[in-house]
């Protein structure tokens, strides 16, 4: 399209998808990084699409659709779901150098919240933040949970001790310390179930 037209290819977006759908703060332009930017407003269209209020980006059929499970992973169509055992929670996350976010939406209730940084450690406050808002809007899937501290005798801590898949997204390593053991957490980015797997001693 880009050759025919002699248009590039941010000002074909603009012209071709953002502007007929209203999504001003949507742009591929530079010098921005080279990814897709938008805003908080264009991401609620989805929830809004799922419950019929609106069909401004996608119709409500296609909205079931995107965020239908697609198999025994996390995912629907382009985004990633919640635990299927809790209200249906979509939710995506973008990072560049120096940016961070993401944002989490519930199909039921209309709630969600979206948030971004300008940071390369946002990550780690984003976690905070949207632990924070679960536990003041009672979203149990993302609320802190809290649990009794348990004393376990040195052998039996070695048991616990290697490294674990959680969610398909986290790899927690776990090692001794004296009496206690220390976790060390890396993201992966991929999904599986909700439950934390363990890949190797």
């Amino acid at each position: 399209m880009m050759d025919v037209t002699g248009k590039s290819f941010p000002k074909l977006m603009r012209e071709l998808i953002f502007e007929p759908l209203g999504m001003t703060h949507s742009t591929f332009e530079e010098p921005l990084p080279k990814n897709l930017w938008s805003s908080a407003a264009s991401e609620i269209e989805v929830q809004k699409a799922y419950t019929g209020q609106s069909n401004k980006i996608i119709s409500s059929a296609l909205a079931h659709q995107m965020l239908d499970y697609q198999s025994k992973q996390i995912y629907g169509l382009g985004l990633a779901l919640g635990e299927r055992s809790h209200v249906r929670r979509f939710w995506s996350s973008g990072a560049n150098a120096g940016y961070k976010c993401q944002f989490d939406a519930y199909t039921e209730g209309g709630q969600g919240v979206a948030i971004m940084t300008n940071g390369d450690s946002g990550l780690s406050l984003i976690g905070e933040i949207r632990r924070a808002v679960a536990q003041e809007y009672g979203w149990s899937d993302i609320r802190p949970q809290e649990h009794p501290f348990t004393k376990i005798d040195p052998p039996e801590l070695q048991k616990y001790t290697g490294v674990y898949l959680f969610a398909g997204q986290f790899r927690f390593t776990i090692t001794p310390h004296g009496r206690q053991v220390v976790r060390a957490v890396q993201p992966v980015w991929r999904g599986t179930s909700g439950a934390a797997d363990r890949v190797s001693d």
